[in-house]
């Protein structure tokens, strides 16, 4: 017997939700360029994702990660004559569609994704020598919490003026400034140069800095430091140097002048413990093998 098709949108409204759960992001996407009612029937639907990505690097994909599926990836074809743009869908059998509507530019597709997709939801912006104020005028309708951006420079407070909202902020290149330093981030990542000046001055809970060194003298004031009260919302503090030969001397370098305990010691792992006067106490997690990692976790 032969099937006949039939209009999916005619379906009373009960039968068409549970049959909008059976679909993929692909088929949303499909029908949500058909009419407002889907578009905002689909938007309304639950389990969509927690994590936005908009990764410009210069061109512009998306990917979204969330409960429905693992990982989902968009980008653009764009007709630099007439500003249209194609969205590209892939799949992670590699295989892709392409959607087109007529009179959608890159800016329209984001908004119409983040709509359907993510609706009242955070997003991440990843840059990559990008024009910030560009970037702003895509994404200004929707809150940006998290920031990753390569640039040979950052205007720090025009940076946090732009995104009010942000949390998580990984810089590279880049050189770190006061503003940022000081700023009650959740999280705040550095591959520039960092003096110990900044690390006392930093506001965030994690703070991690990779391909930097900091010297043992260094990491020893900032733990006195840290015993007399500074650095007061620190919870997580990470430091990847570079793989250097071990001083045999470390522990006595790097706690001079401190009260600590070992709690552990193996081949590759050496763990010590200081406390504040109050009681609040500090991890310190070492690599002995090569001195390149340095972990500190807090404990309130």
């Amino acid at each position: 017997m032969a099937t006949v098709p039939y209009p999916i949108l005619c379906l009373p409204d009960s039968v068409l939700q549970k049959s909008l759960k059976l679909m993929g992001v692909v088929e949303h996407l499909c029908l949500s360029i058909l009419s407002k009612n889907i578009k905002q029937l689909i938007a309304t639907l639950k389990g969509y994702p927690k994590c936005f990505s908009f990764k410009f690097v210069p061109f512009t994909s998306i990917t979204v990660v969330g409960k429905r599926f693992e990982n989902f990836n968009f980008c653009f074809d764009i007709d630099e004559s007439t500003q249209n743009a194609e969205l590209r869908s892939y799949t992670d059998e590699g295989t892709y569609i392409t959607l087109t509507v007529p009179g959608f530019t890159e800016k329209h597709w984001i908004e119409h994704v983040a709509y359907v997709l993510c609706r009242h939801n955070s997003i991440k912006l990843v840059l990559w020598e990008p024009n910030i104020d560009e970037v702003y005028e895509i994404v200004k309708d929707m809150e940006t919490v998290a920031v990753d951006i390569a640039s040979s420079e950052i205007q720090s407070c025009h940076l946090l003026k732009l995104f009010p909202s942000l949390r998580y902020l990984e810089v590279y290149k880049a050189p770190i400034n006061t503003q940022i330093l000081s700023h009650n981030l959740f999280h705040l990542e550095v591959t520039t140069k960092v003096t110990l000046n900044d690390i006392l001055i930093s506001n965030c809970s994690n703070f991690s800095i990779s391909g930097n060194d900091v010297s043992d003298m260094e990491l020893n004031l900032f733990m006195r430091s840290w015993i007399k009260g500074s650095n007061p919302r620190l919870t997580k503090f990470c430091i990847h140097n570079s793989p250097r030969v071990r001083d045999p001397y470390f522990e006595t370098l790097l706690f001079q002048n401190m009260n600590y305990i070992e709690t552990h010691k193996n081949k590759y792992w050496r763990t010590f413990e200081i406390s504040r006067p109050d009681g609040t106490k500090a991890i310190i997690e070492w690599n002995p093998v090569y001195n390149f990692y340095f972990n500190m976790t807090v404990q309130h």
